[in-house]
């Protein structure tokens, strides 16, 4: 955390994103890049600016999962609950430095370009690569936040399987038809309701007094929770990250502005009020932290 705070401190973040400038610039210049070293002023304004829209996005499609899953839409709530987590590892990963931007040009292929910052963080490089965006996004995950899993091989190789079963569960549920047809069936409905109506994100879900109710907590998690607690595991983490960046950096008022703007962003979104008030909770503390 350290580290972040004092890397970001004098960064001014931008208002535009990397792939709407870099889609504005000649295909020639962009591949130009490619195989650099470029200085960290080049994207470090883009990347924090990302960082924090990716938090929102992960924010706002969680309270969409709950939304969408208390309706009992069980197909599209997995796959908006997995892009909450994606887009909230993308945040992560903006904050070290590692972005992934698909352009497309007029009458010419489309390109993908990774940009990861160097290890002495004084640049980028920038290198092209193929359209397996997700996959190349878990995995560099998993290799910049060892600390947030664990670092032996037991471990690596469940986060791997994790990943790779959650990409593969996001496309059967978007795709197939064997598993989206089954959003009306019995054992379905109860599944969505129970999603529904537990909040998985309160630190305290599954305390209780009798060791019956506590096994019966824990496999409801282990079973249908994991995900929306993971996935708001890392956005606290994020929220933390982006508060203690913000407290420390000569553009305090603009991290103030944006947890603030996902305060009103939680007012207008209809969702779980359980959910929205955790969330509430993550975000006003993260101001009160900045205007100490």
């Amino acid at each position: 955390m350290d580290s972040l705070t004092k890397y970001w401190s004098d960064v001014k973040p931008h208002f535009r994103f990397l792939k709407e400038v870099l889609q504005q610039t000649p295909r020639t210049d962009v591949e130009k890049m490619i195989g650099s070293k470029l200085a960290r002023e080049v994207f470090d304004p883009f990347m924090i600016n990302e960082s924090a829209e990716f938090l929102r996005l992960s924010i706002i499609n969680l309270l969409g999962y709950k939304h969408v899953i208390c309706g009992k839409y069980l197909a599209w709530g997995k796959v908006t609950l997995y892009y909450s987590e994606f887009y909230i590892i993308n945040c992560l990963l903006r904050l070290k430095g590692f972005a992934l931007v698909h352009l497309d040009f007029l009458d010419d292929d489309p390109l993908v370009i990774r940009i990861d910052r160097t290890k002495d963080n004084r640049g980028y490089g920038v290198q092209k690569c193929g359209a397996s965006g997700h996959a190349i996004a878990w995995k560099r995950f998993s290799e910049l936040y060892p600390d947030l899993f664990g670092s032996s091989k037991e471990l690596k190789k469940l986060i791997k399987n994790y990943w790779q079963f959650s990409m593969e569960e996001r496309a059967d549920w978007c795709y197939d038809l064997k598993y989206a047809s089954q959003t009306t069936g019995k054992y379905a409905l109860i599944e969505a309701e129970d999603r529904c109506k537990h909040n998985f994100l309160d630190p305290d879900f599954g305390v209780s007094s009798t060791a019956g109710e506590g096994e019966y907590y824990e496999n409801l998690m282990s079973s249908l929770g994991f995900e929306e607690a993971g996935t708001g595991d890392y956005q606290k983490h994020a929220i933390n990250c982006l508060a203690a960046i913000g407290k420390n950096s000569e553009h305090r008022a603009w991290y103030c502005s944006f947890f603030e703007s996902i305060l009103k962003d939680l007012r207008v979104l209809s969702s779980s009020e359980k959910t929205k008030n955790e969330i509430a909770k993550w975000v006003e503390g993260a101001i009160t932290q900045l205007k100490q």
